[in-house]
């Protein structure tokens, strides 16, 4: 039995519209949620990569800097405003957050609109030195309505990808990204110095260089001798004095 041409130019797209929502939707799908992750991450480098970081608030300004000589890649240290080993466990904190962050929104903006999301000054800035010398900035803004995310503008300072922010009708993208960032920066100094494990010791107070506090030497005896019995010292009791009787003068008889 023939079909008709019809039928065979619908059976035809049928096959070719199945073909296409089985590669596109099925086998497709999970290289799309990929890049859609991709687009959302907010910086590509990994923690391998960074060098130094440096945390801008209202308050400081704090240098942090991989120790380069240890062989141990979580050992940082401060350079300013003090010099001293940093505590890592705030800095993985931000780390993570800065490598595996992601972006739940980009809002294309114009430059002079960012008064509007608190980002013409910041309240913070985090800055990324990587190994390779490359440079980002990342400034964090206000919270939005629902305070469940806060405006951020990332900013790349390589030589390669690097935007002047002069042009008040350049096209900037704000972020929505977690409040998480701004609890990782605002620490105090304290809070990022790393504690010395050794317990600090109380100095003993010297004694007094005096007869009374200097020891006796120890008696020698001879070889065989008896320790001698210590006596006791007498004590002299004094009675009590008697006042004498004051004299009764005799009644005068009357003549």
């Amino acid at each position: 039995m023939k079909l008709p041409r019809t039928t065979i130019i619908l059976l035809l797209l049928a096959l070719g519209l199945g073909g296409f929502v089985y590669f596109y939707e099925i086998q497709g799908a999970p290289q799309r949620q990929k890049a859609q992750e991709k687009e959302k991450e907010i910086f590509s480098f990994t923690e391998k990569d960074v060098q130094a970081l440096t945390i801008k608030t209202t308050n400081s300004t704090i240098k942090l800097e991989r120790e380069a000589s240890a062989s141990d890649d979580k050992k940082w240290l401060i350079k300013s405003p003090i010099s001293s080993p940093a505590k890592y466990a705030y800095i993985s904190y931000l780390m993570n957050l800065l490598v595996a962050g992601k972006s739940e929104k980009s809002l294309p903006t114009n430059y002079d609109q960012l008064r509007d999301y608190g980002l013409s000054k910041p309240s913070a800035t985090i800055e990324v030195q990587l190994k390779n010398k490359k440079n980002y900035n990342l400034f964090l803004g206000n919270p939005n309505f629902d305070k469940r995310y806060i405006y951020a503008r990332k900013k790349s300072l390589s030589n390669s990808d690097h935007k002047s922010d002069s042009k008040s009708t350049e096209q900037v993208d704000v972020l929505l990204i977690s409040p998480d960032f701004k609890n990782a920066v605002n620490r105090d100094i304290s809070e990022w110095r790393q504690e010395s494990n050794l317990p600090q010791k109380t100095p003993l107070p010297t004694p007094l260089n005096t007869p009374l506090n200097t020891p006796s030497p120890p008696q020698t005896l001879p070889k065989g001798a008896l320790s001698p019995i210590p006596t006791a010292t007498p004590t002299l009791t004094i009675p009590p004095t008697i006042s004498p009787s004051p004299s009764i003068s005799p009644k005068s008889s009357n003549n």
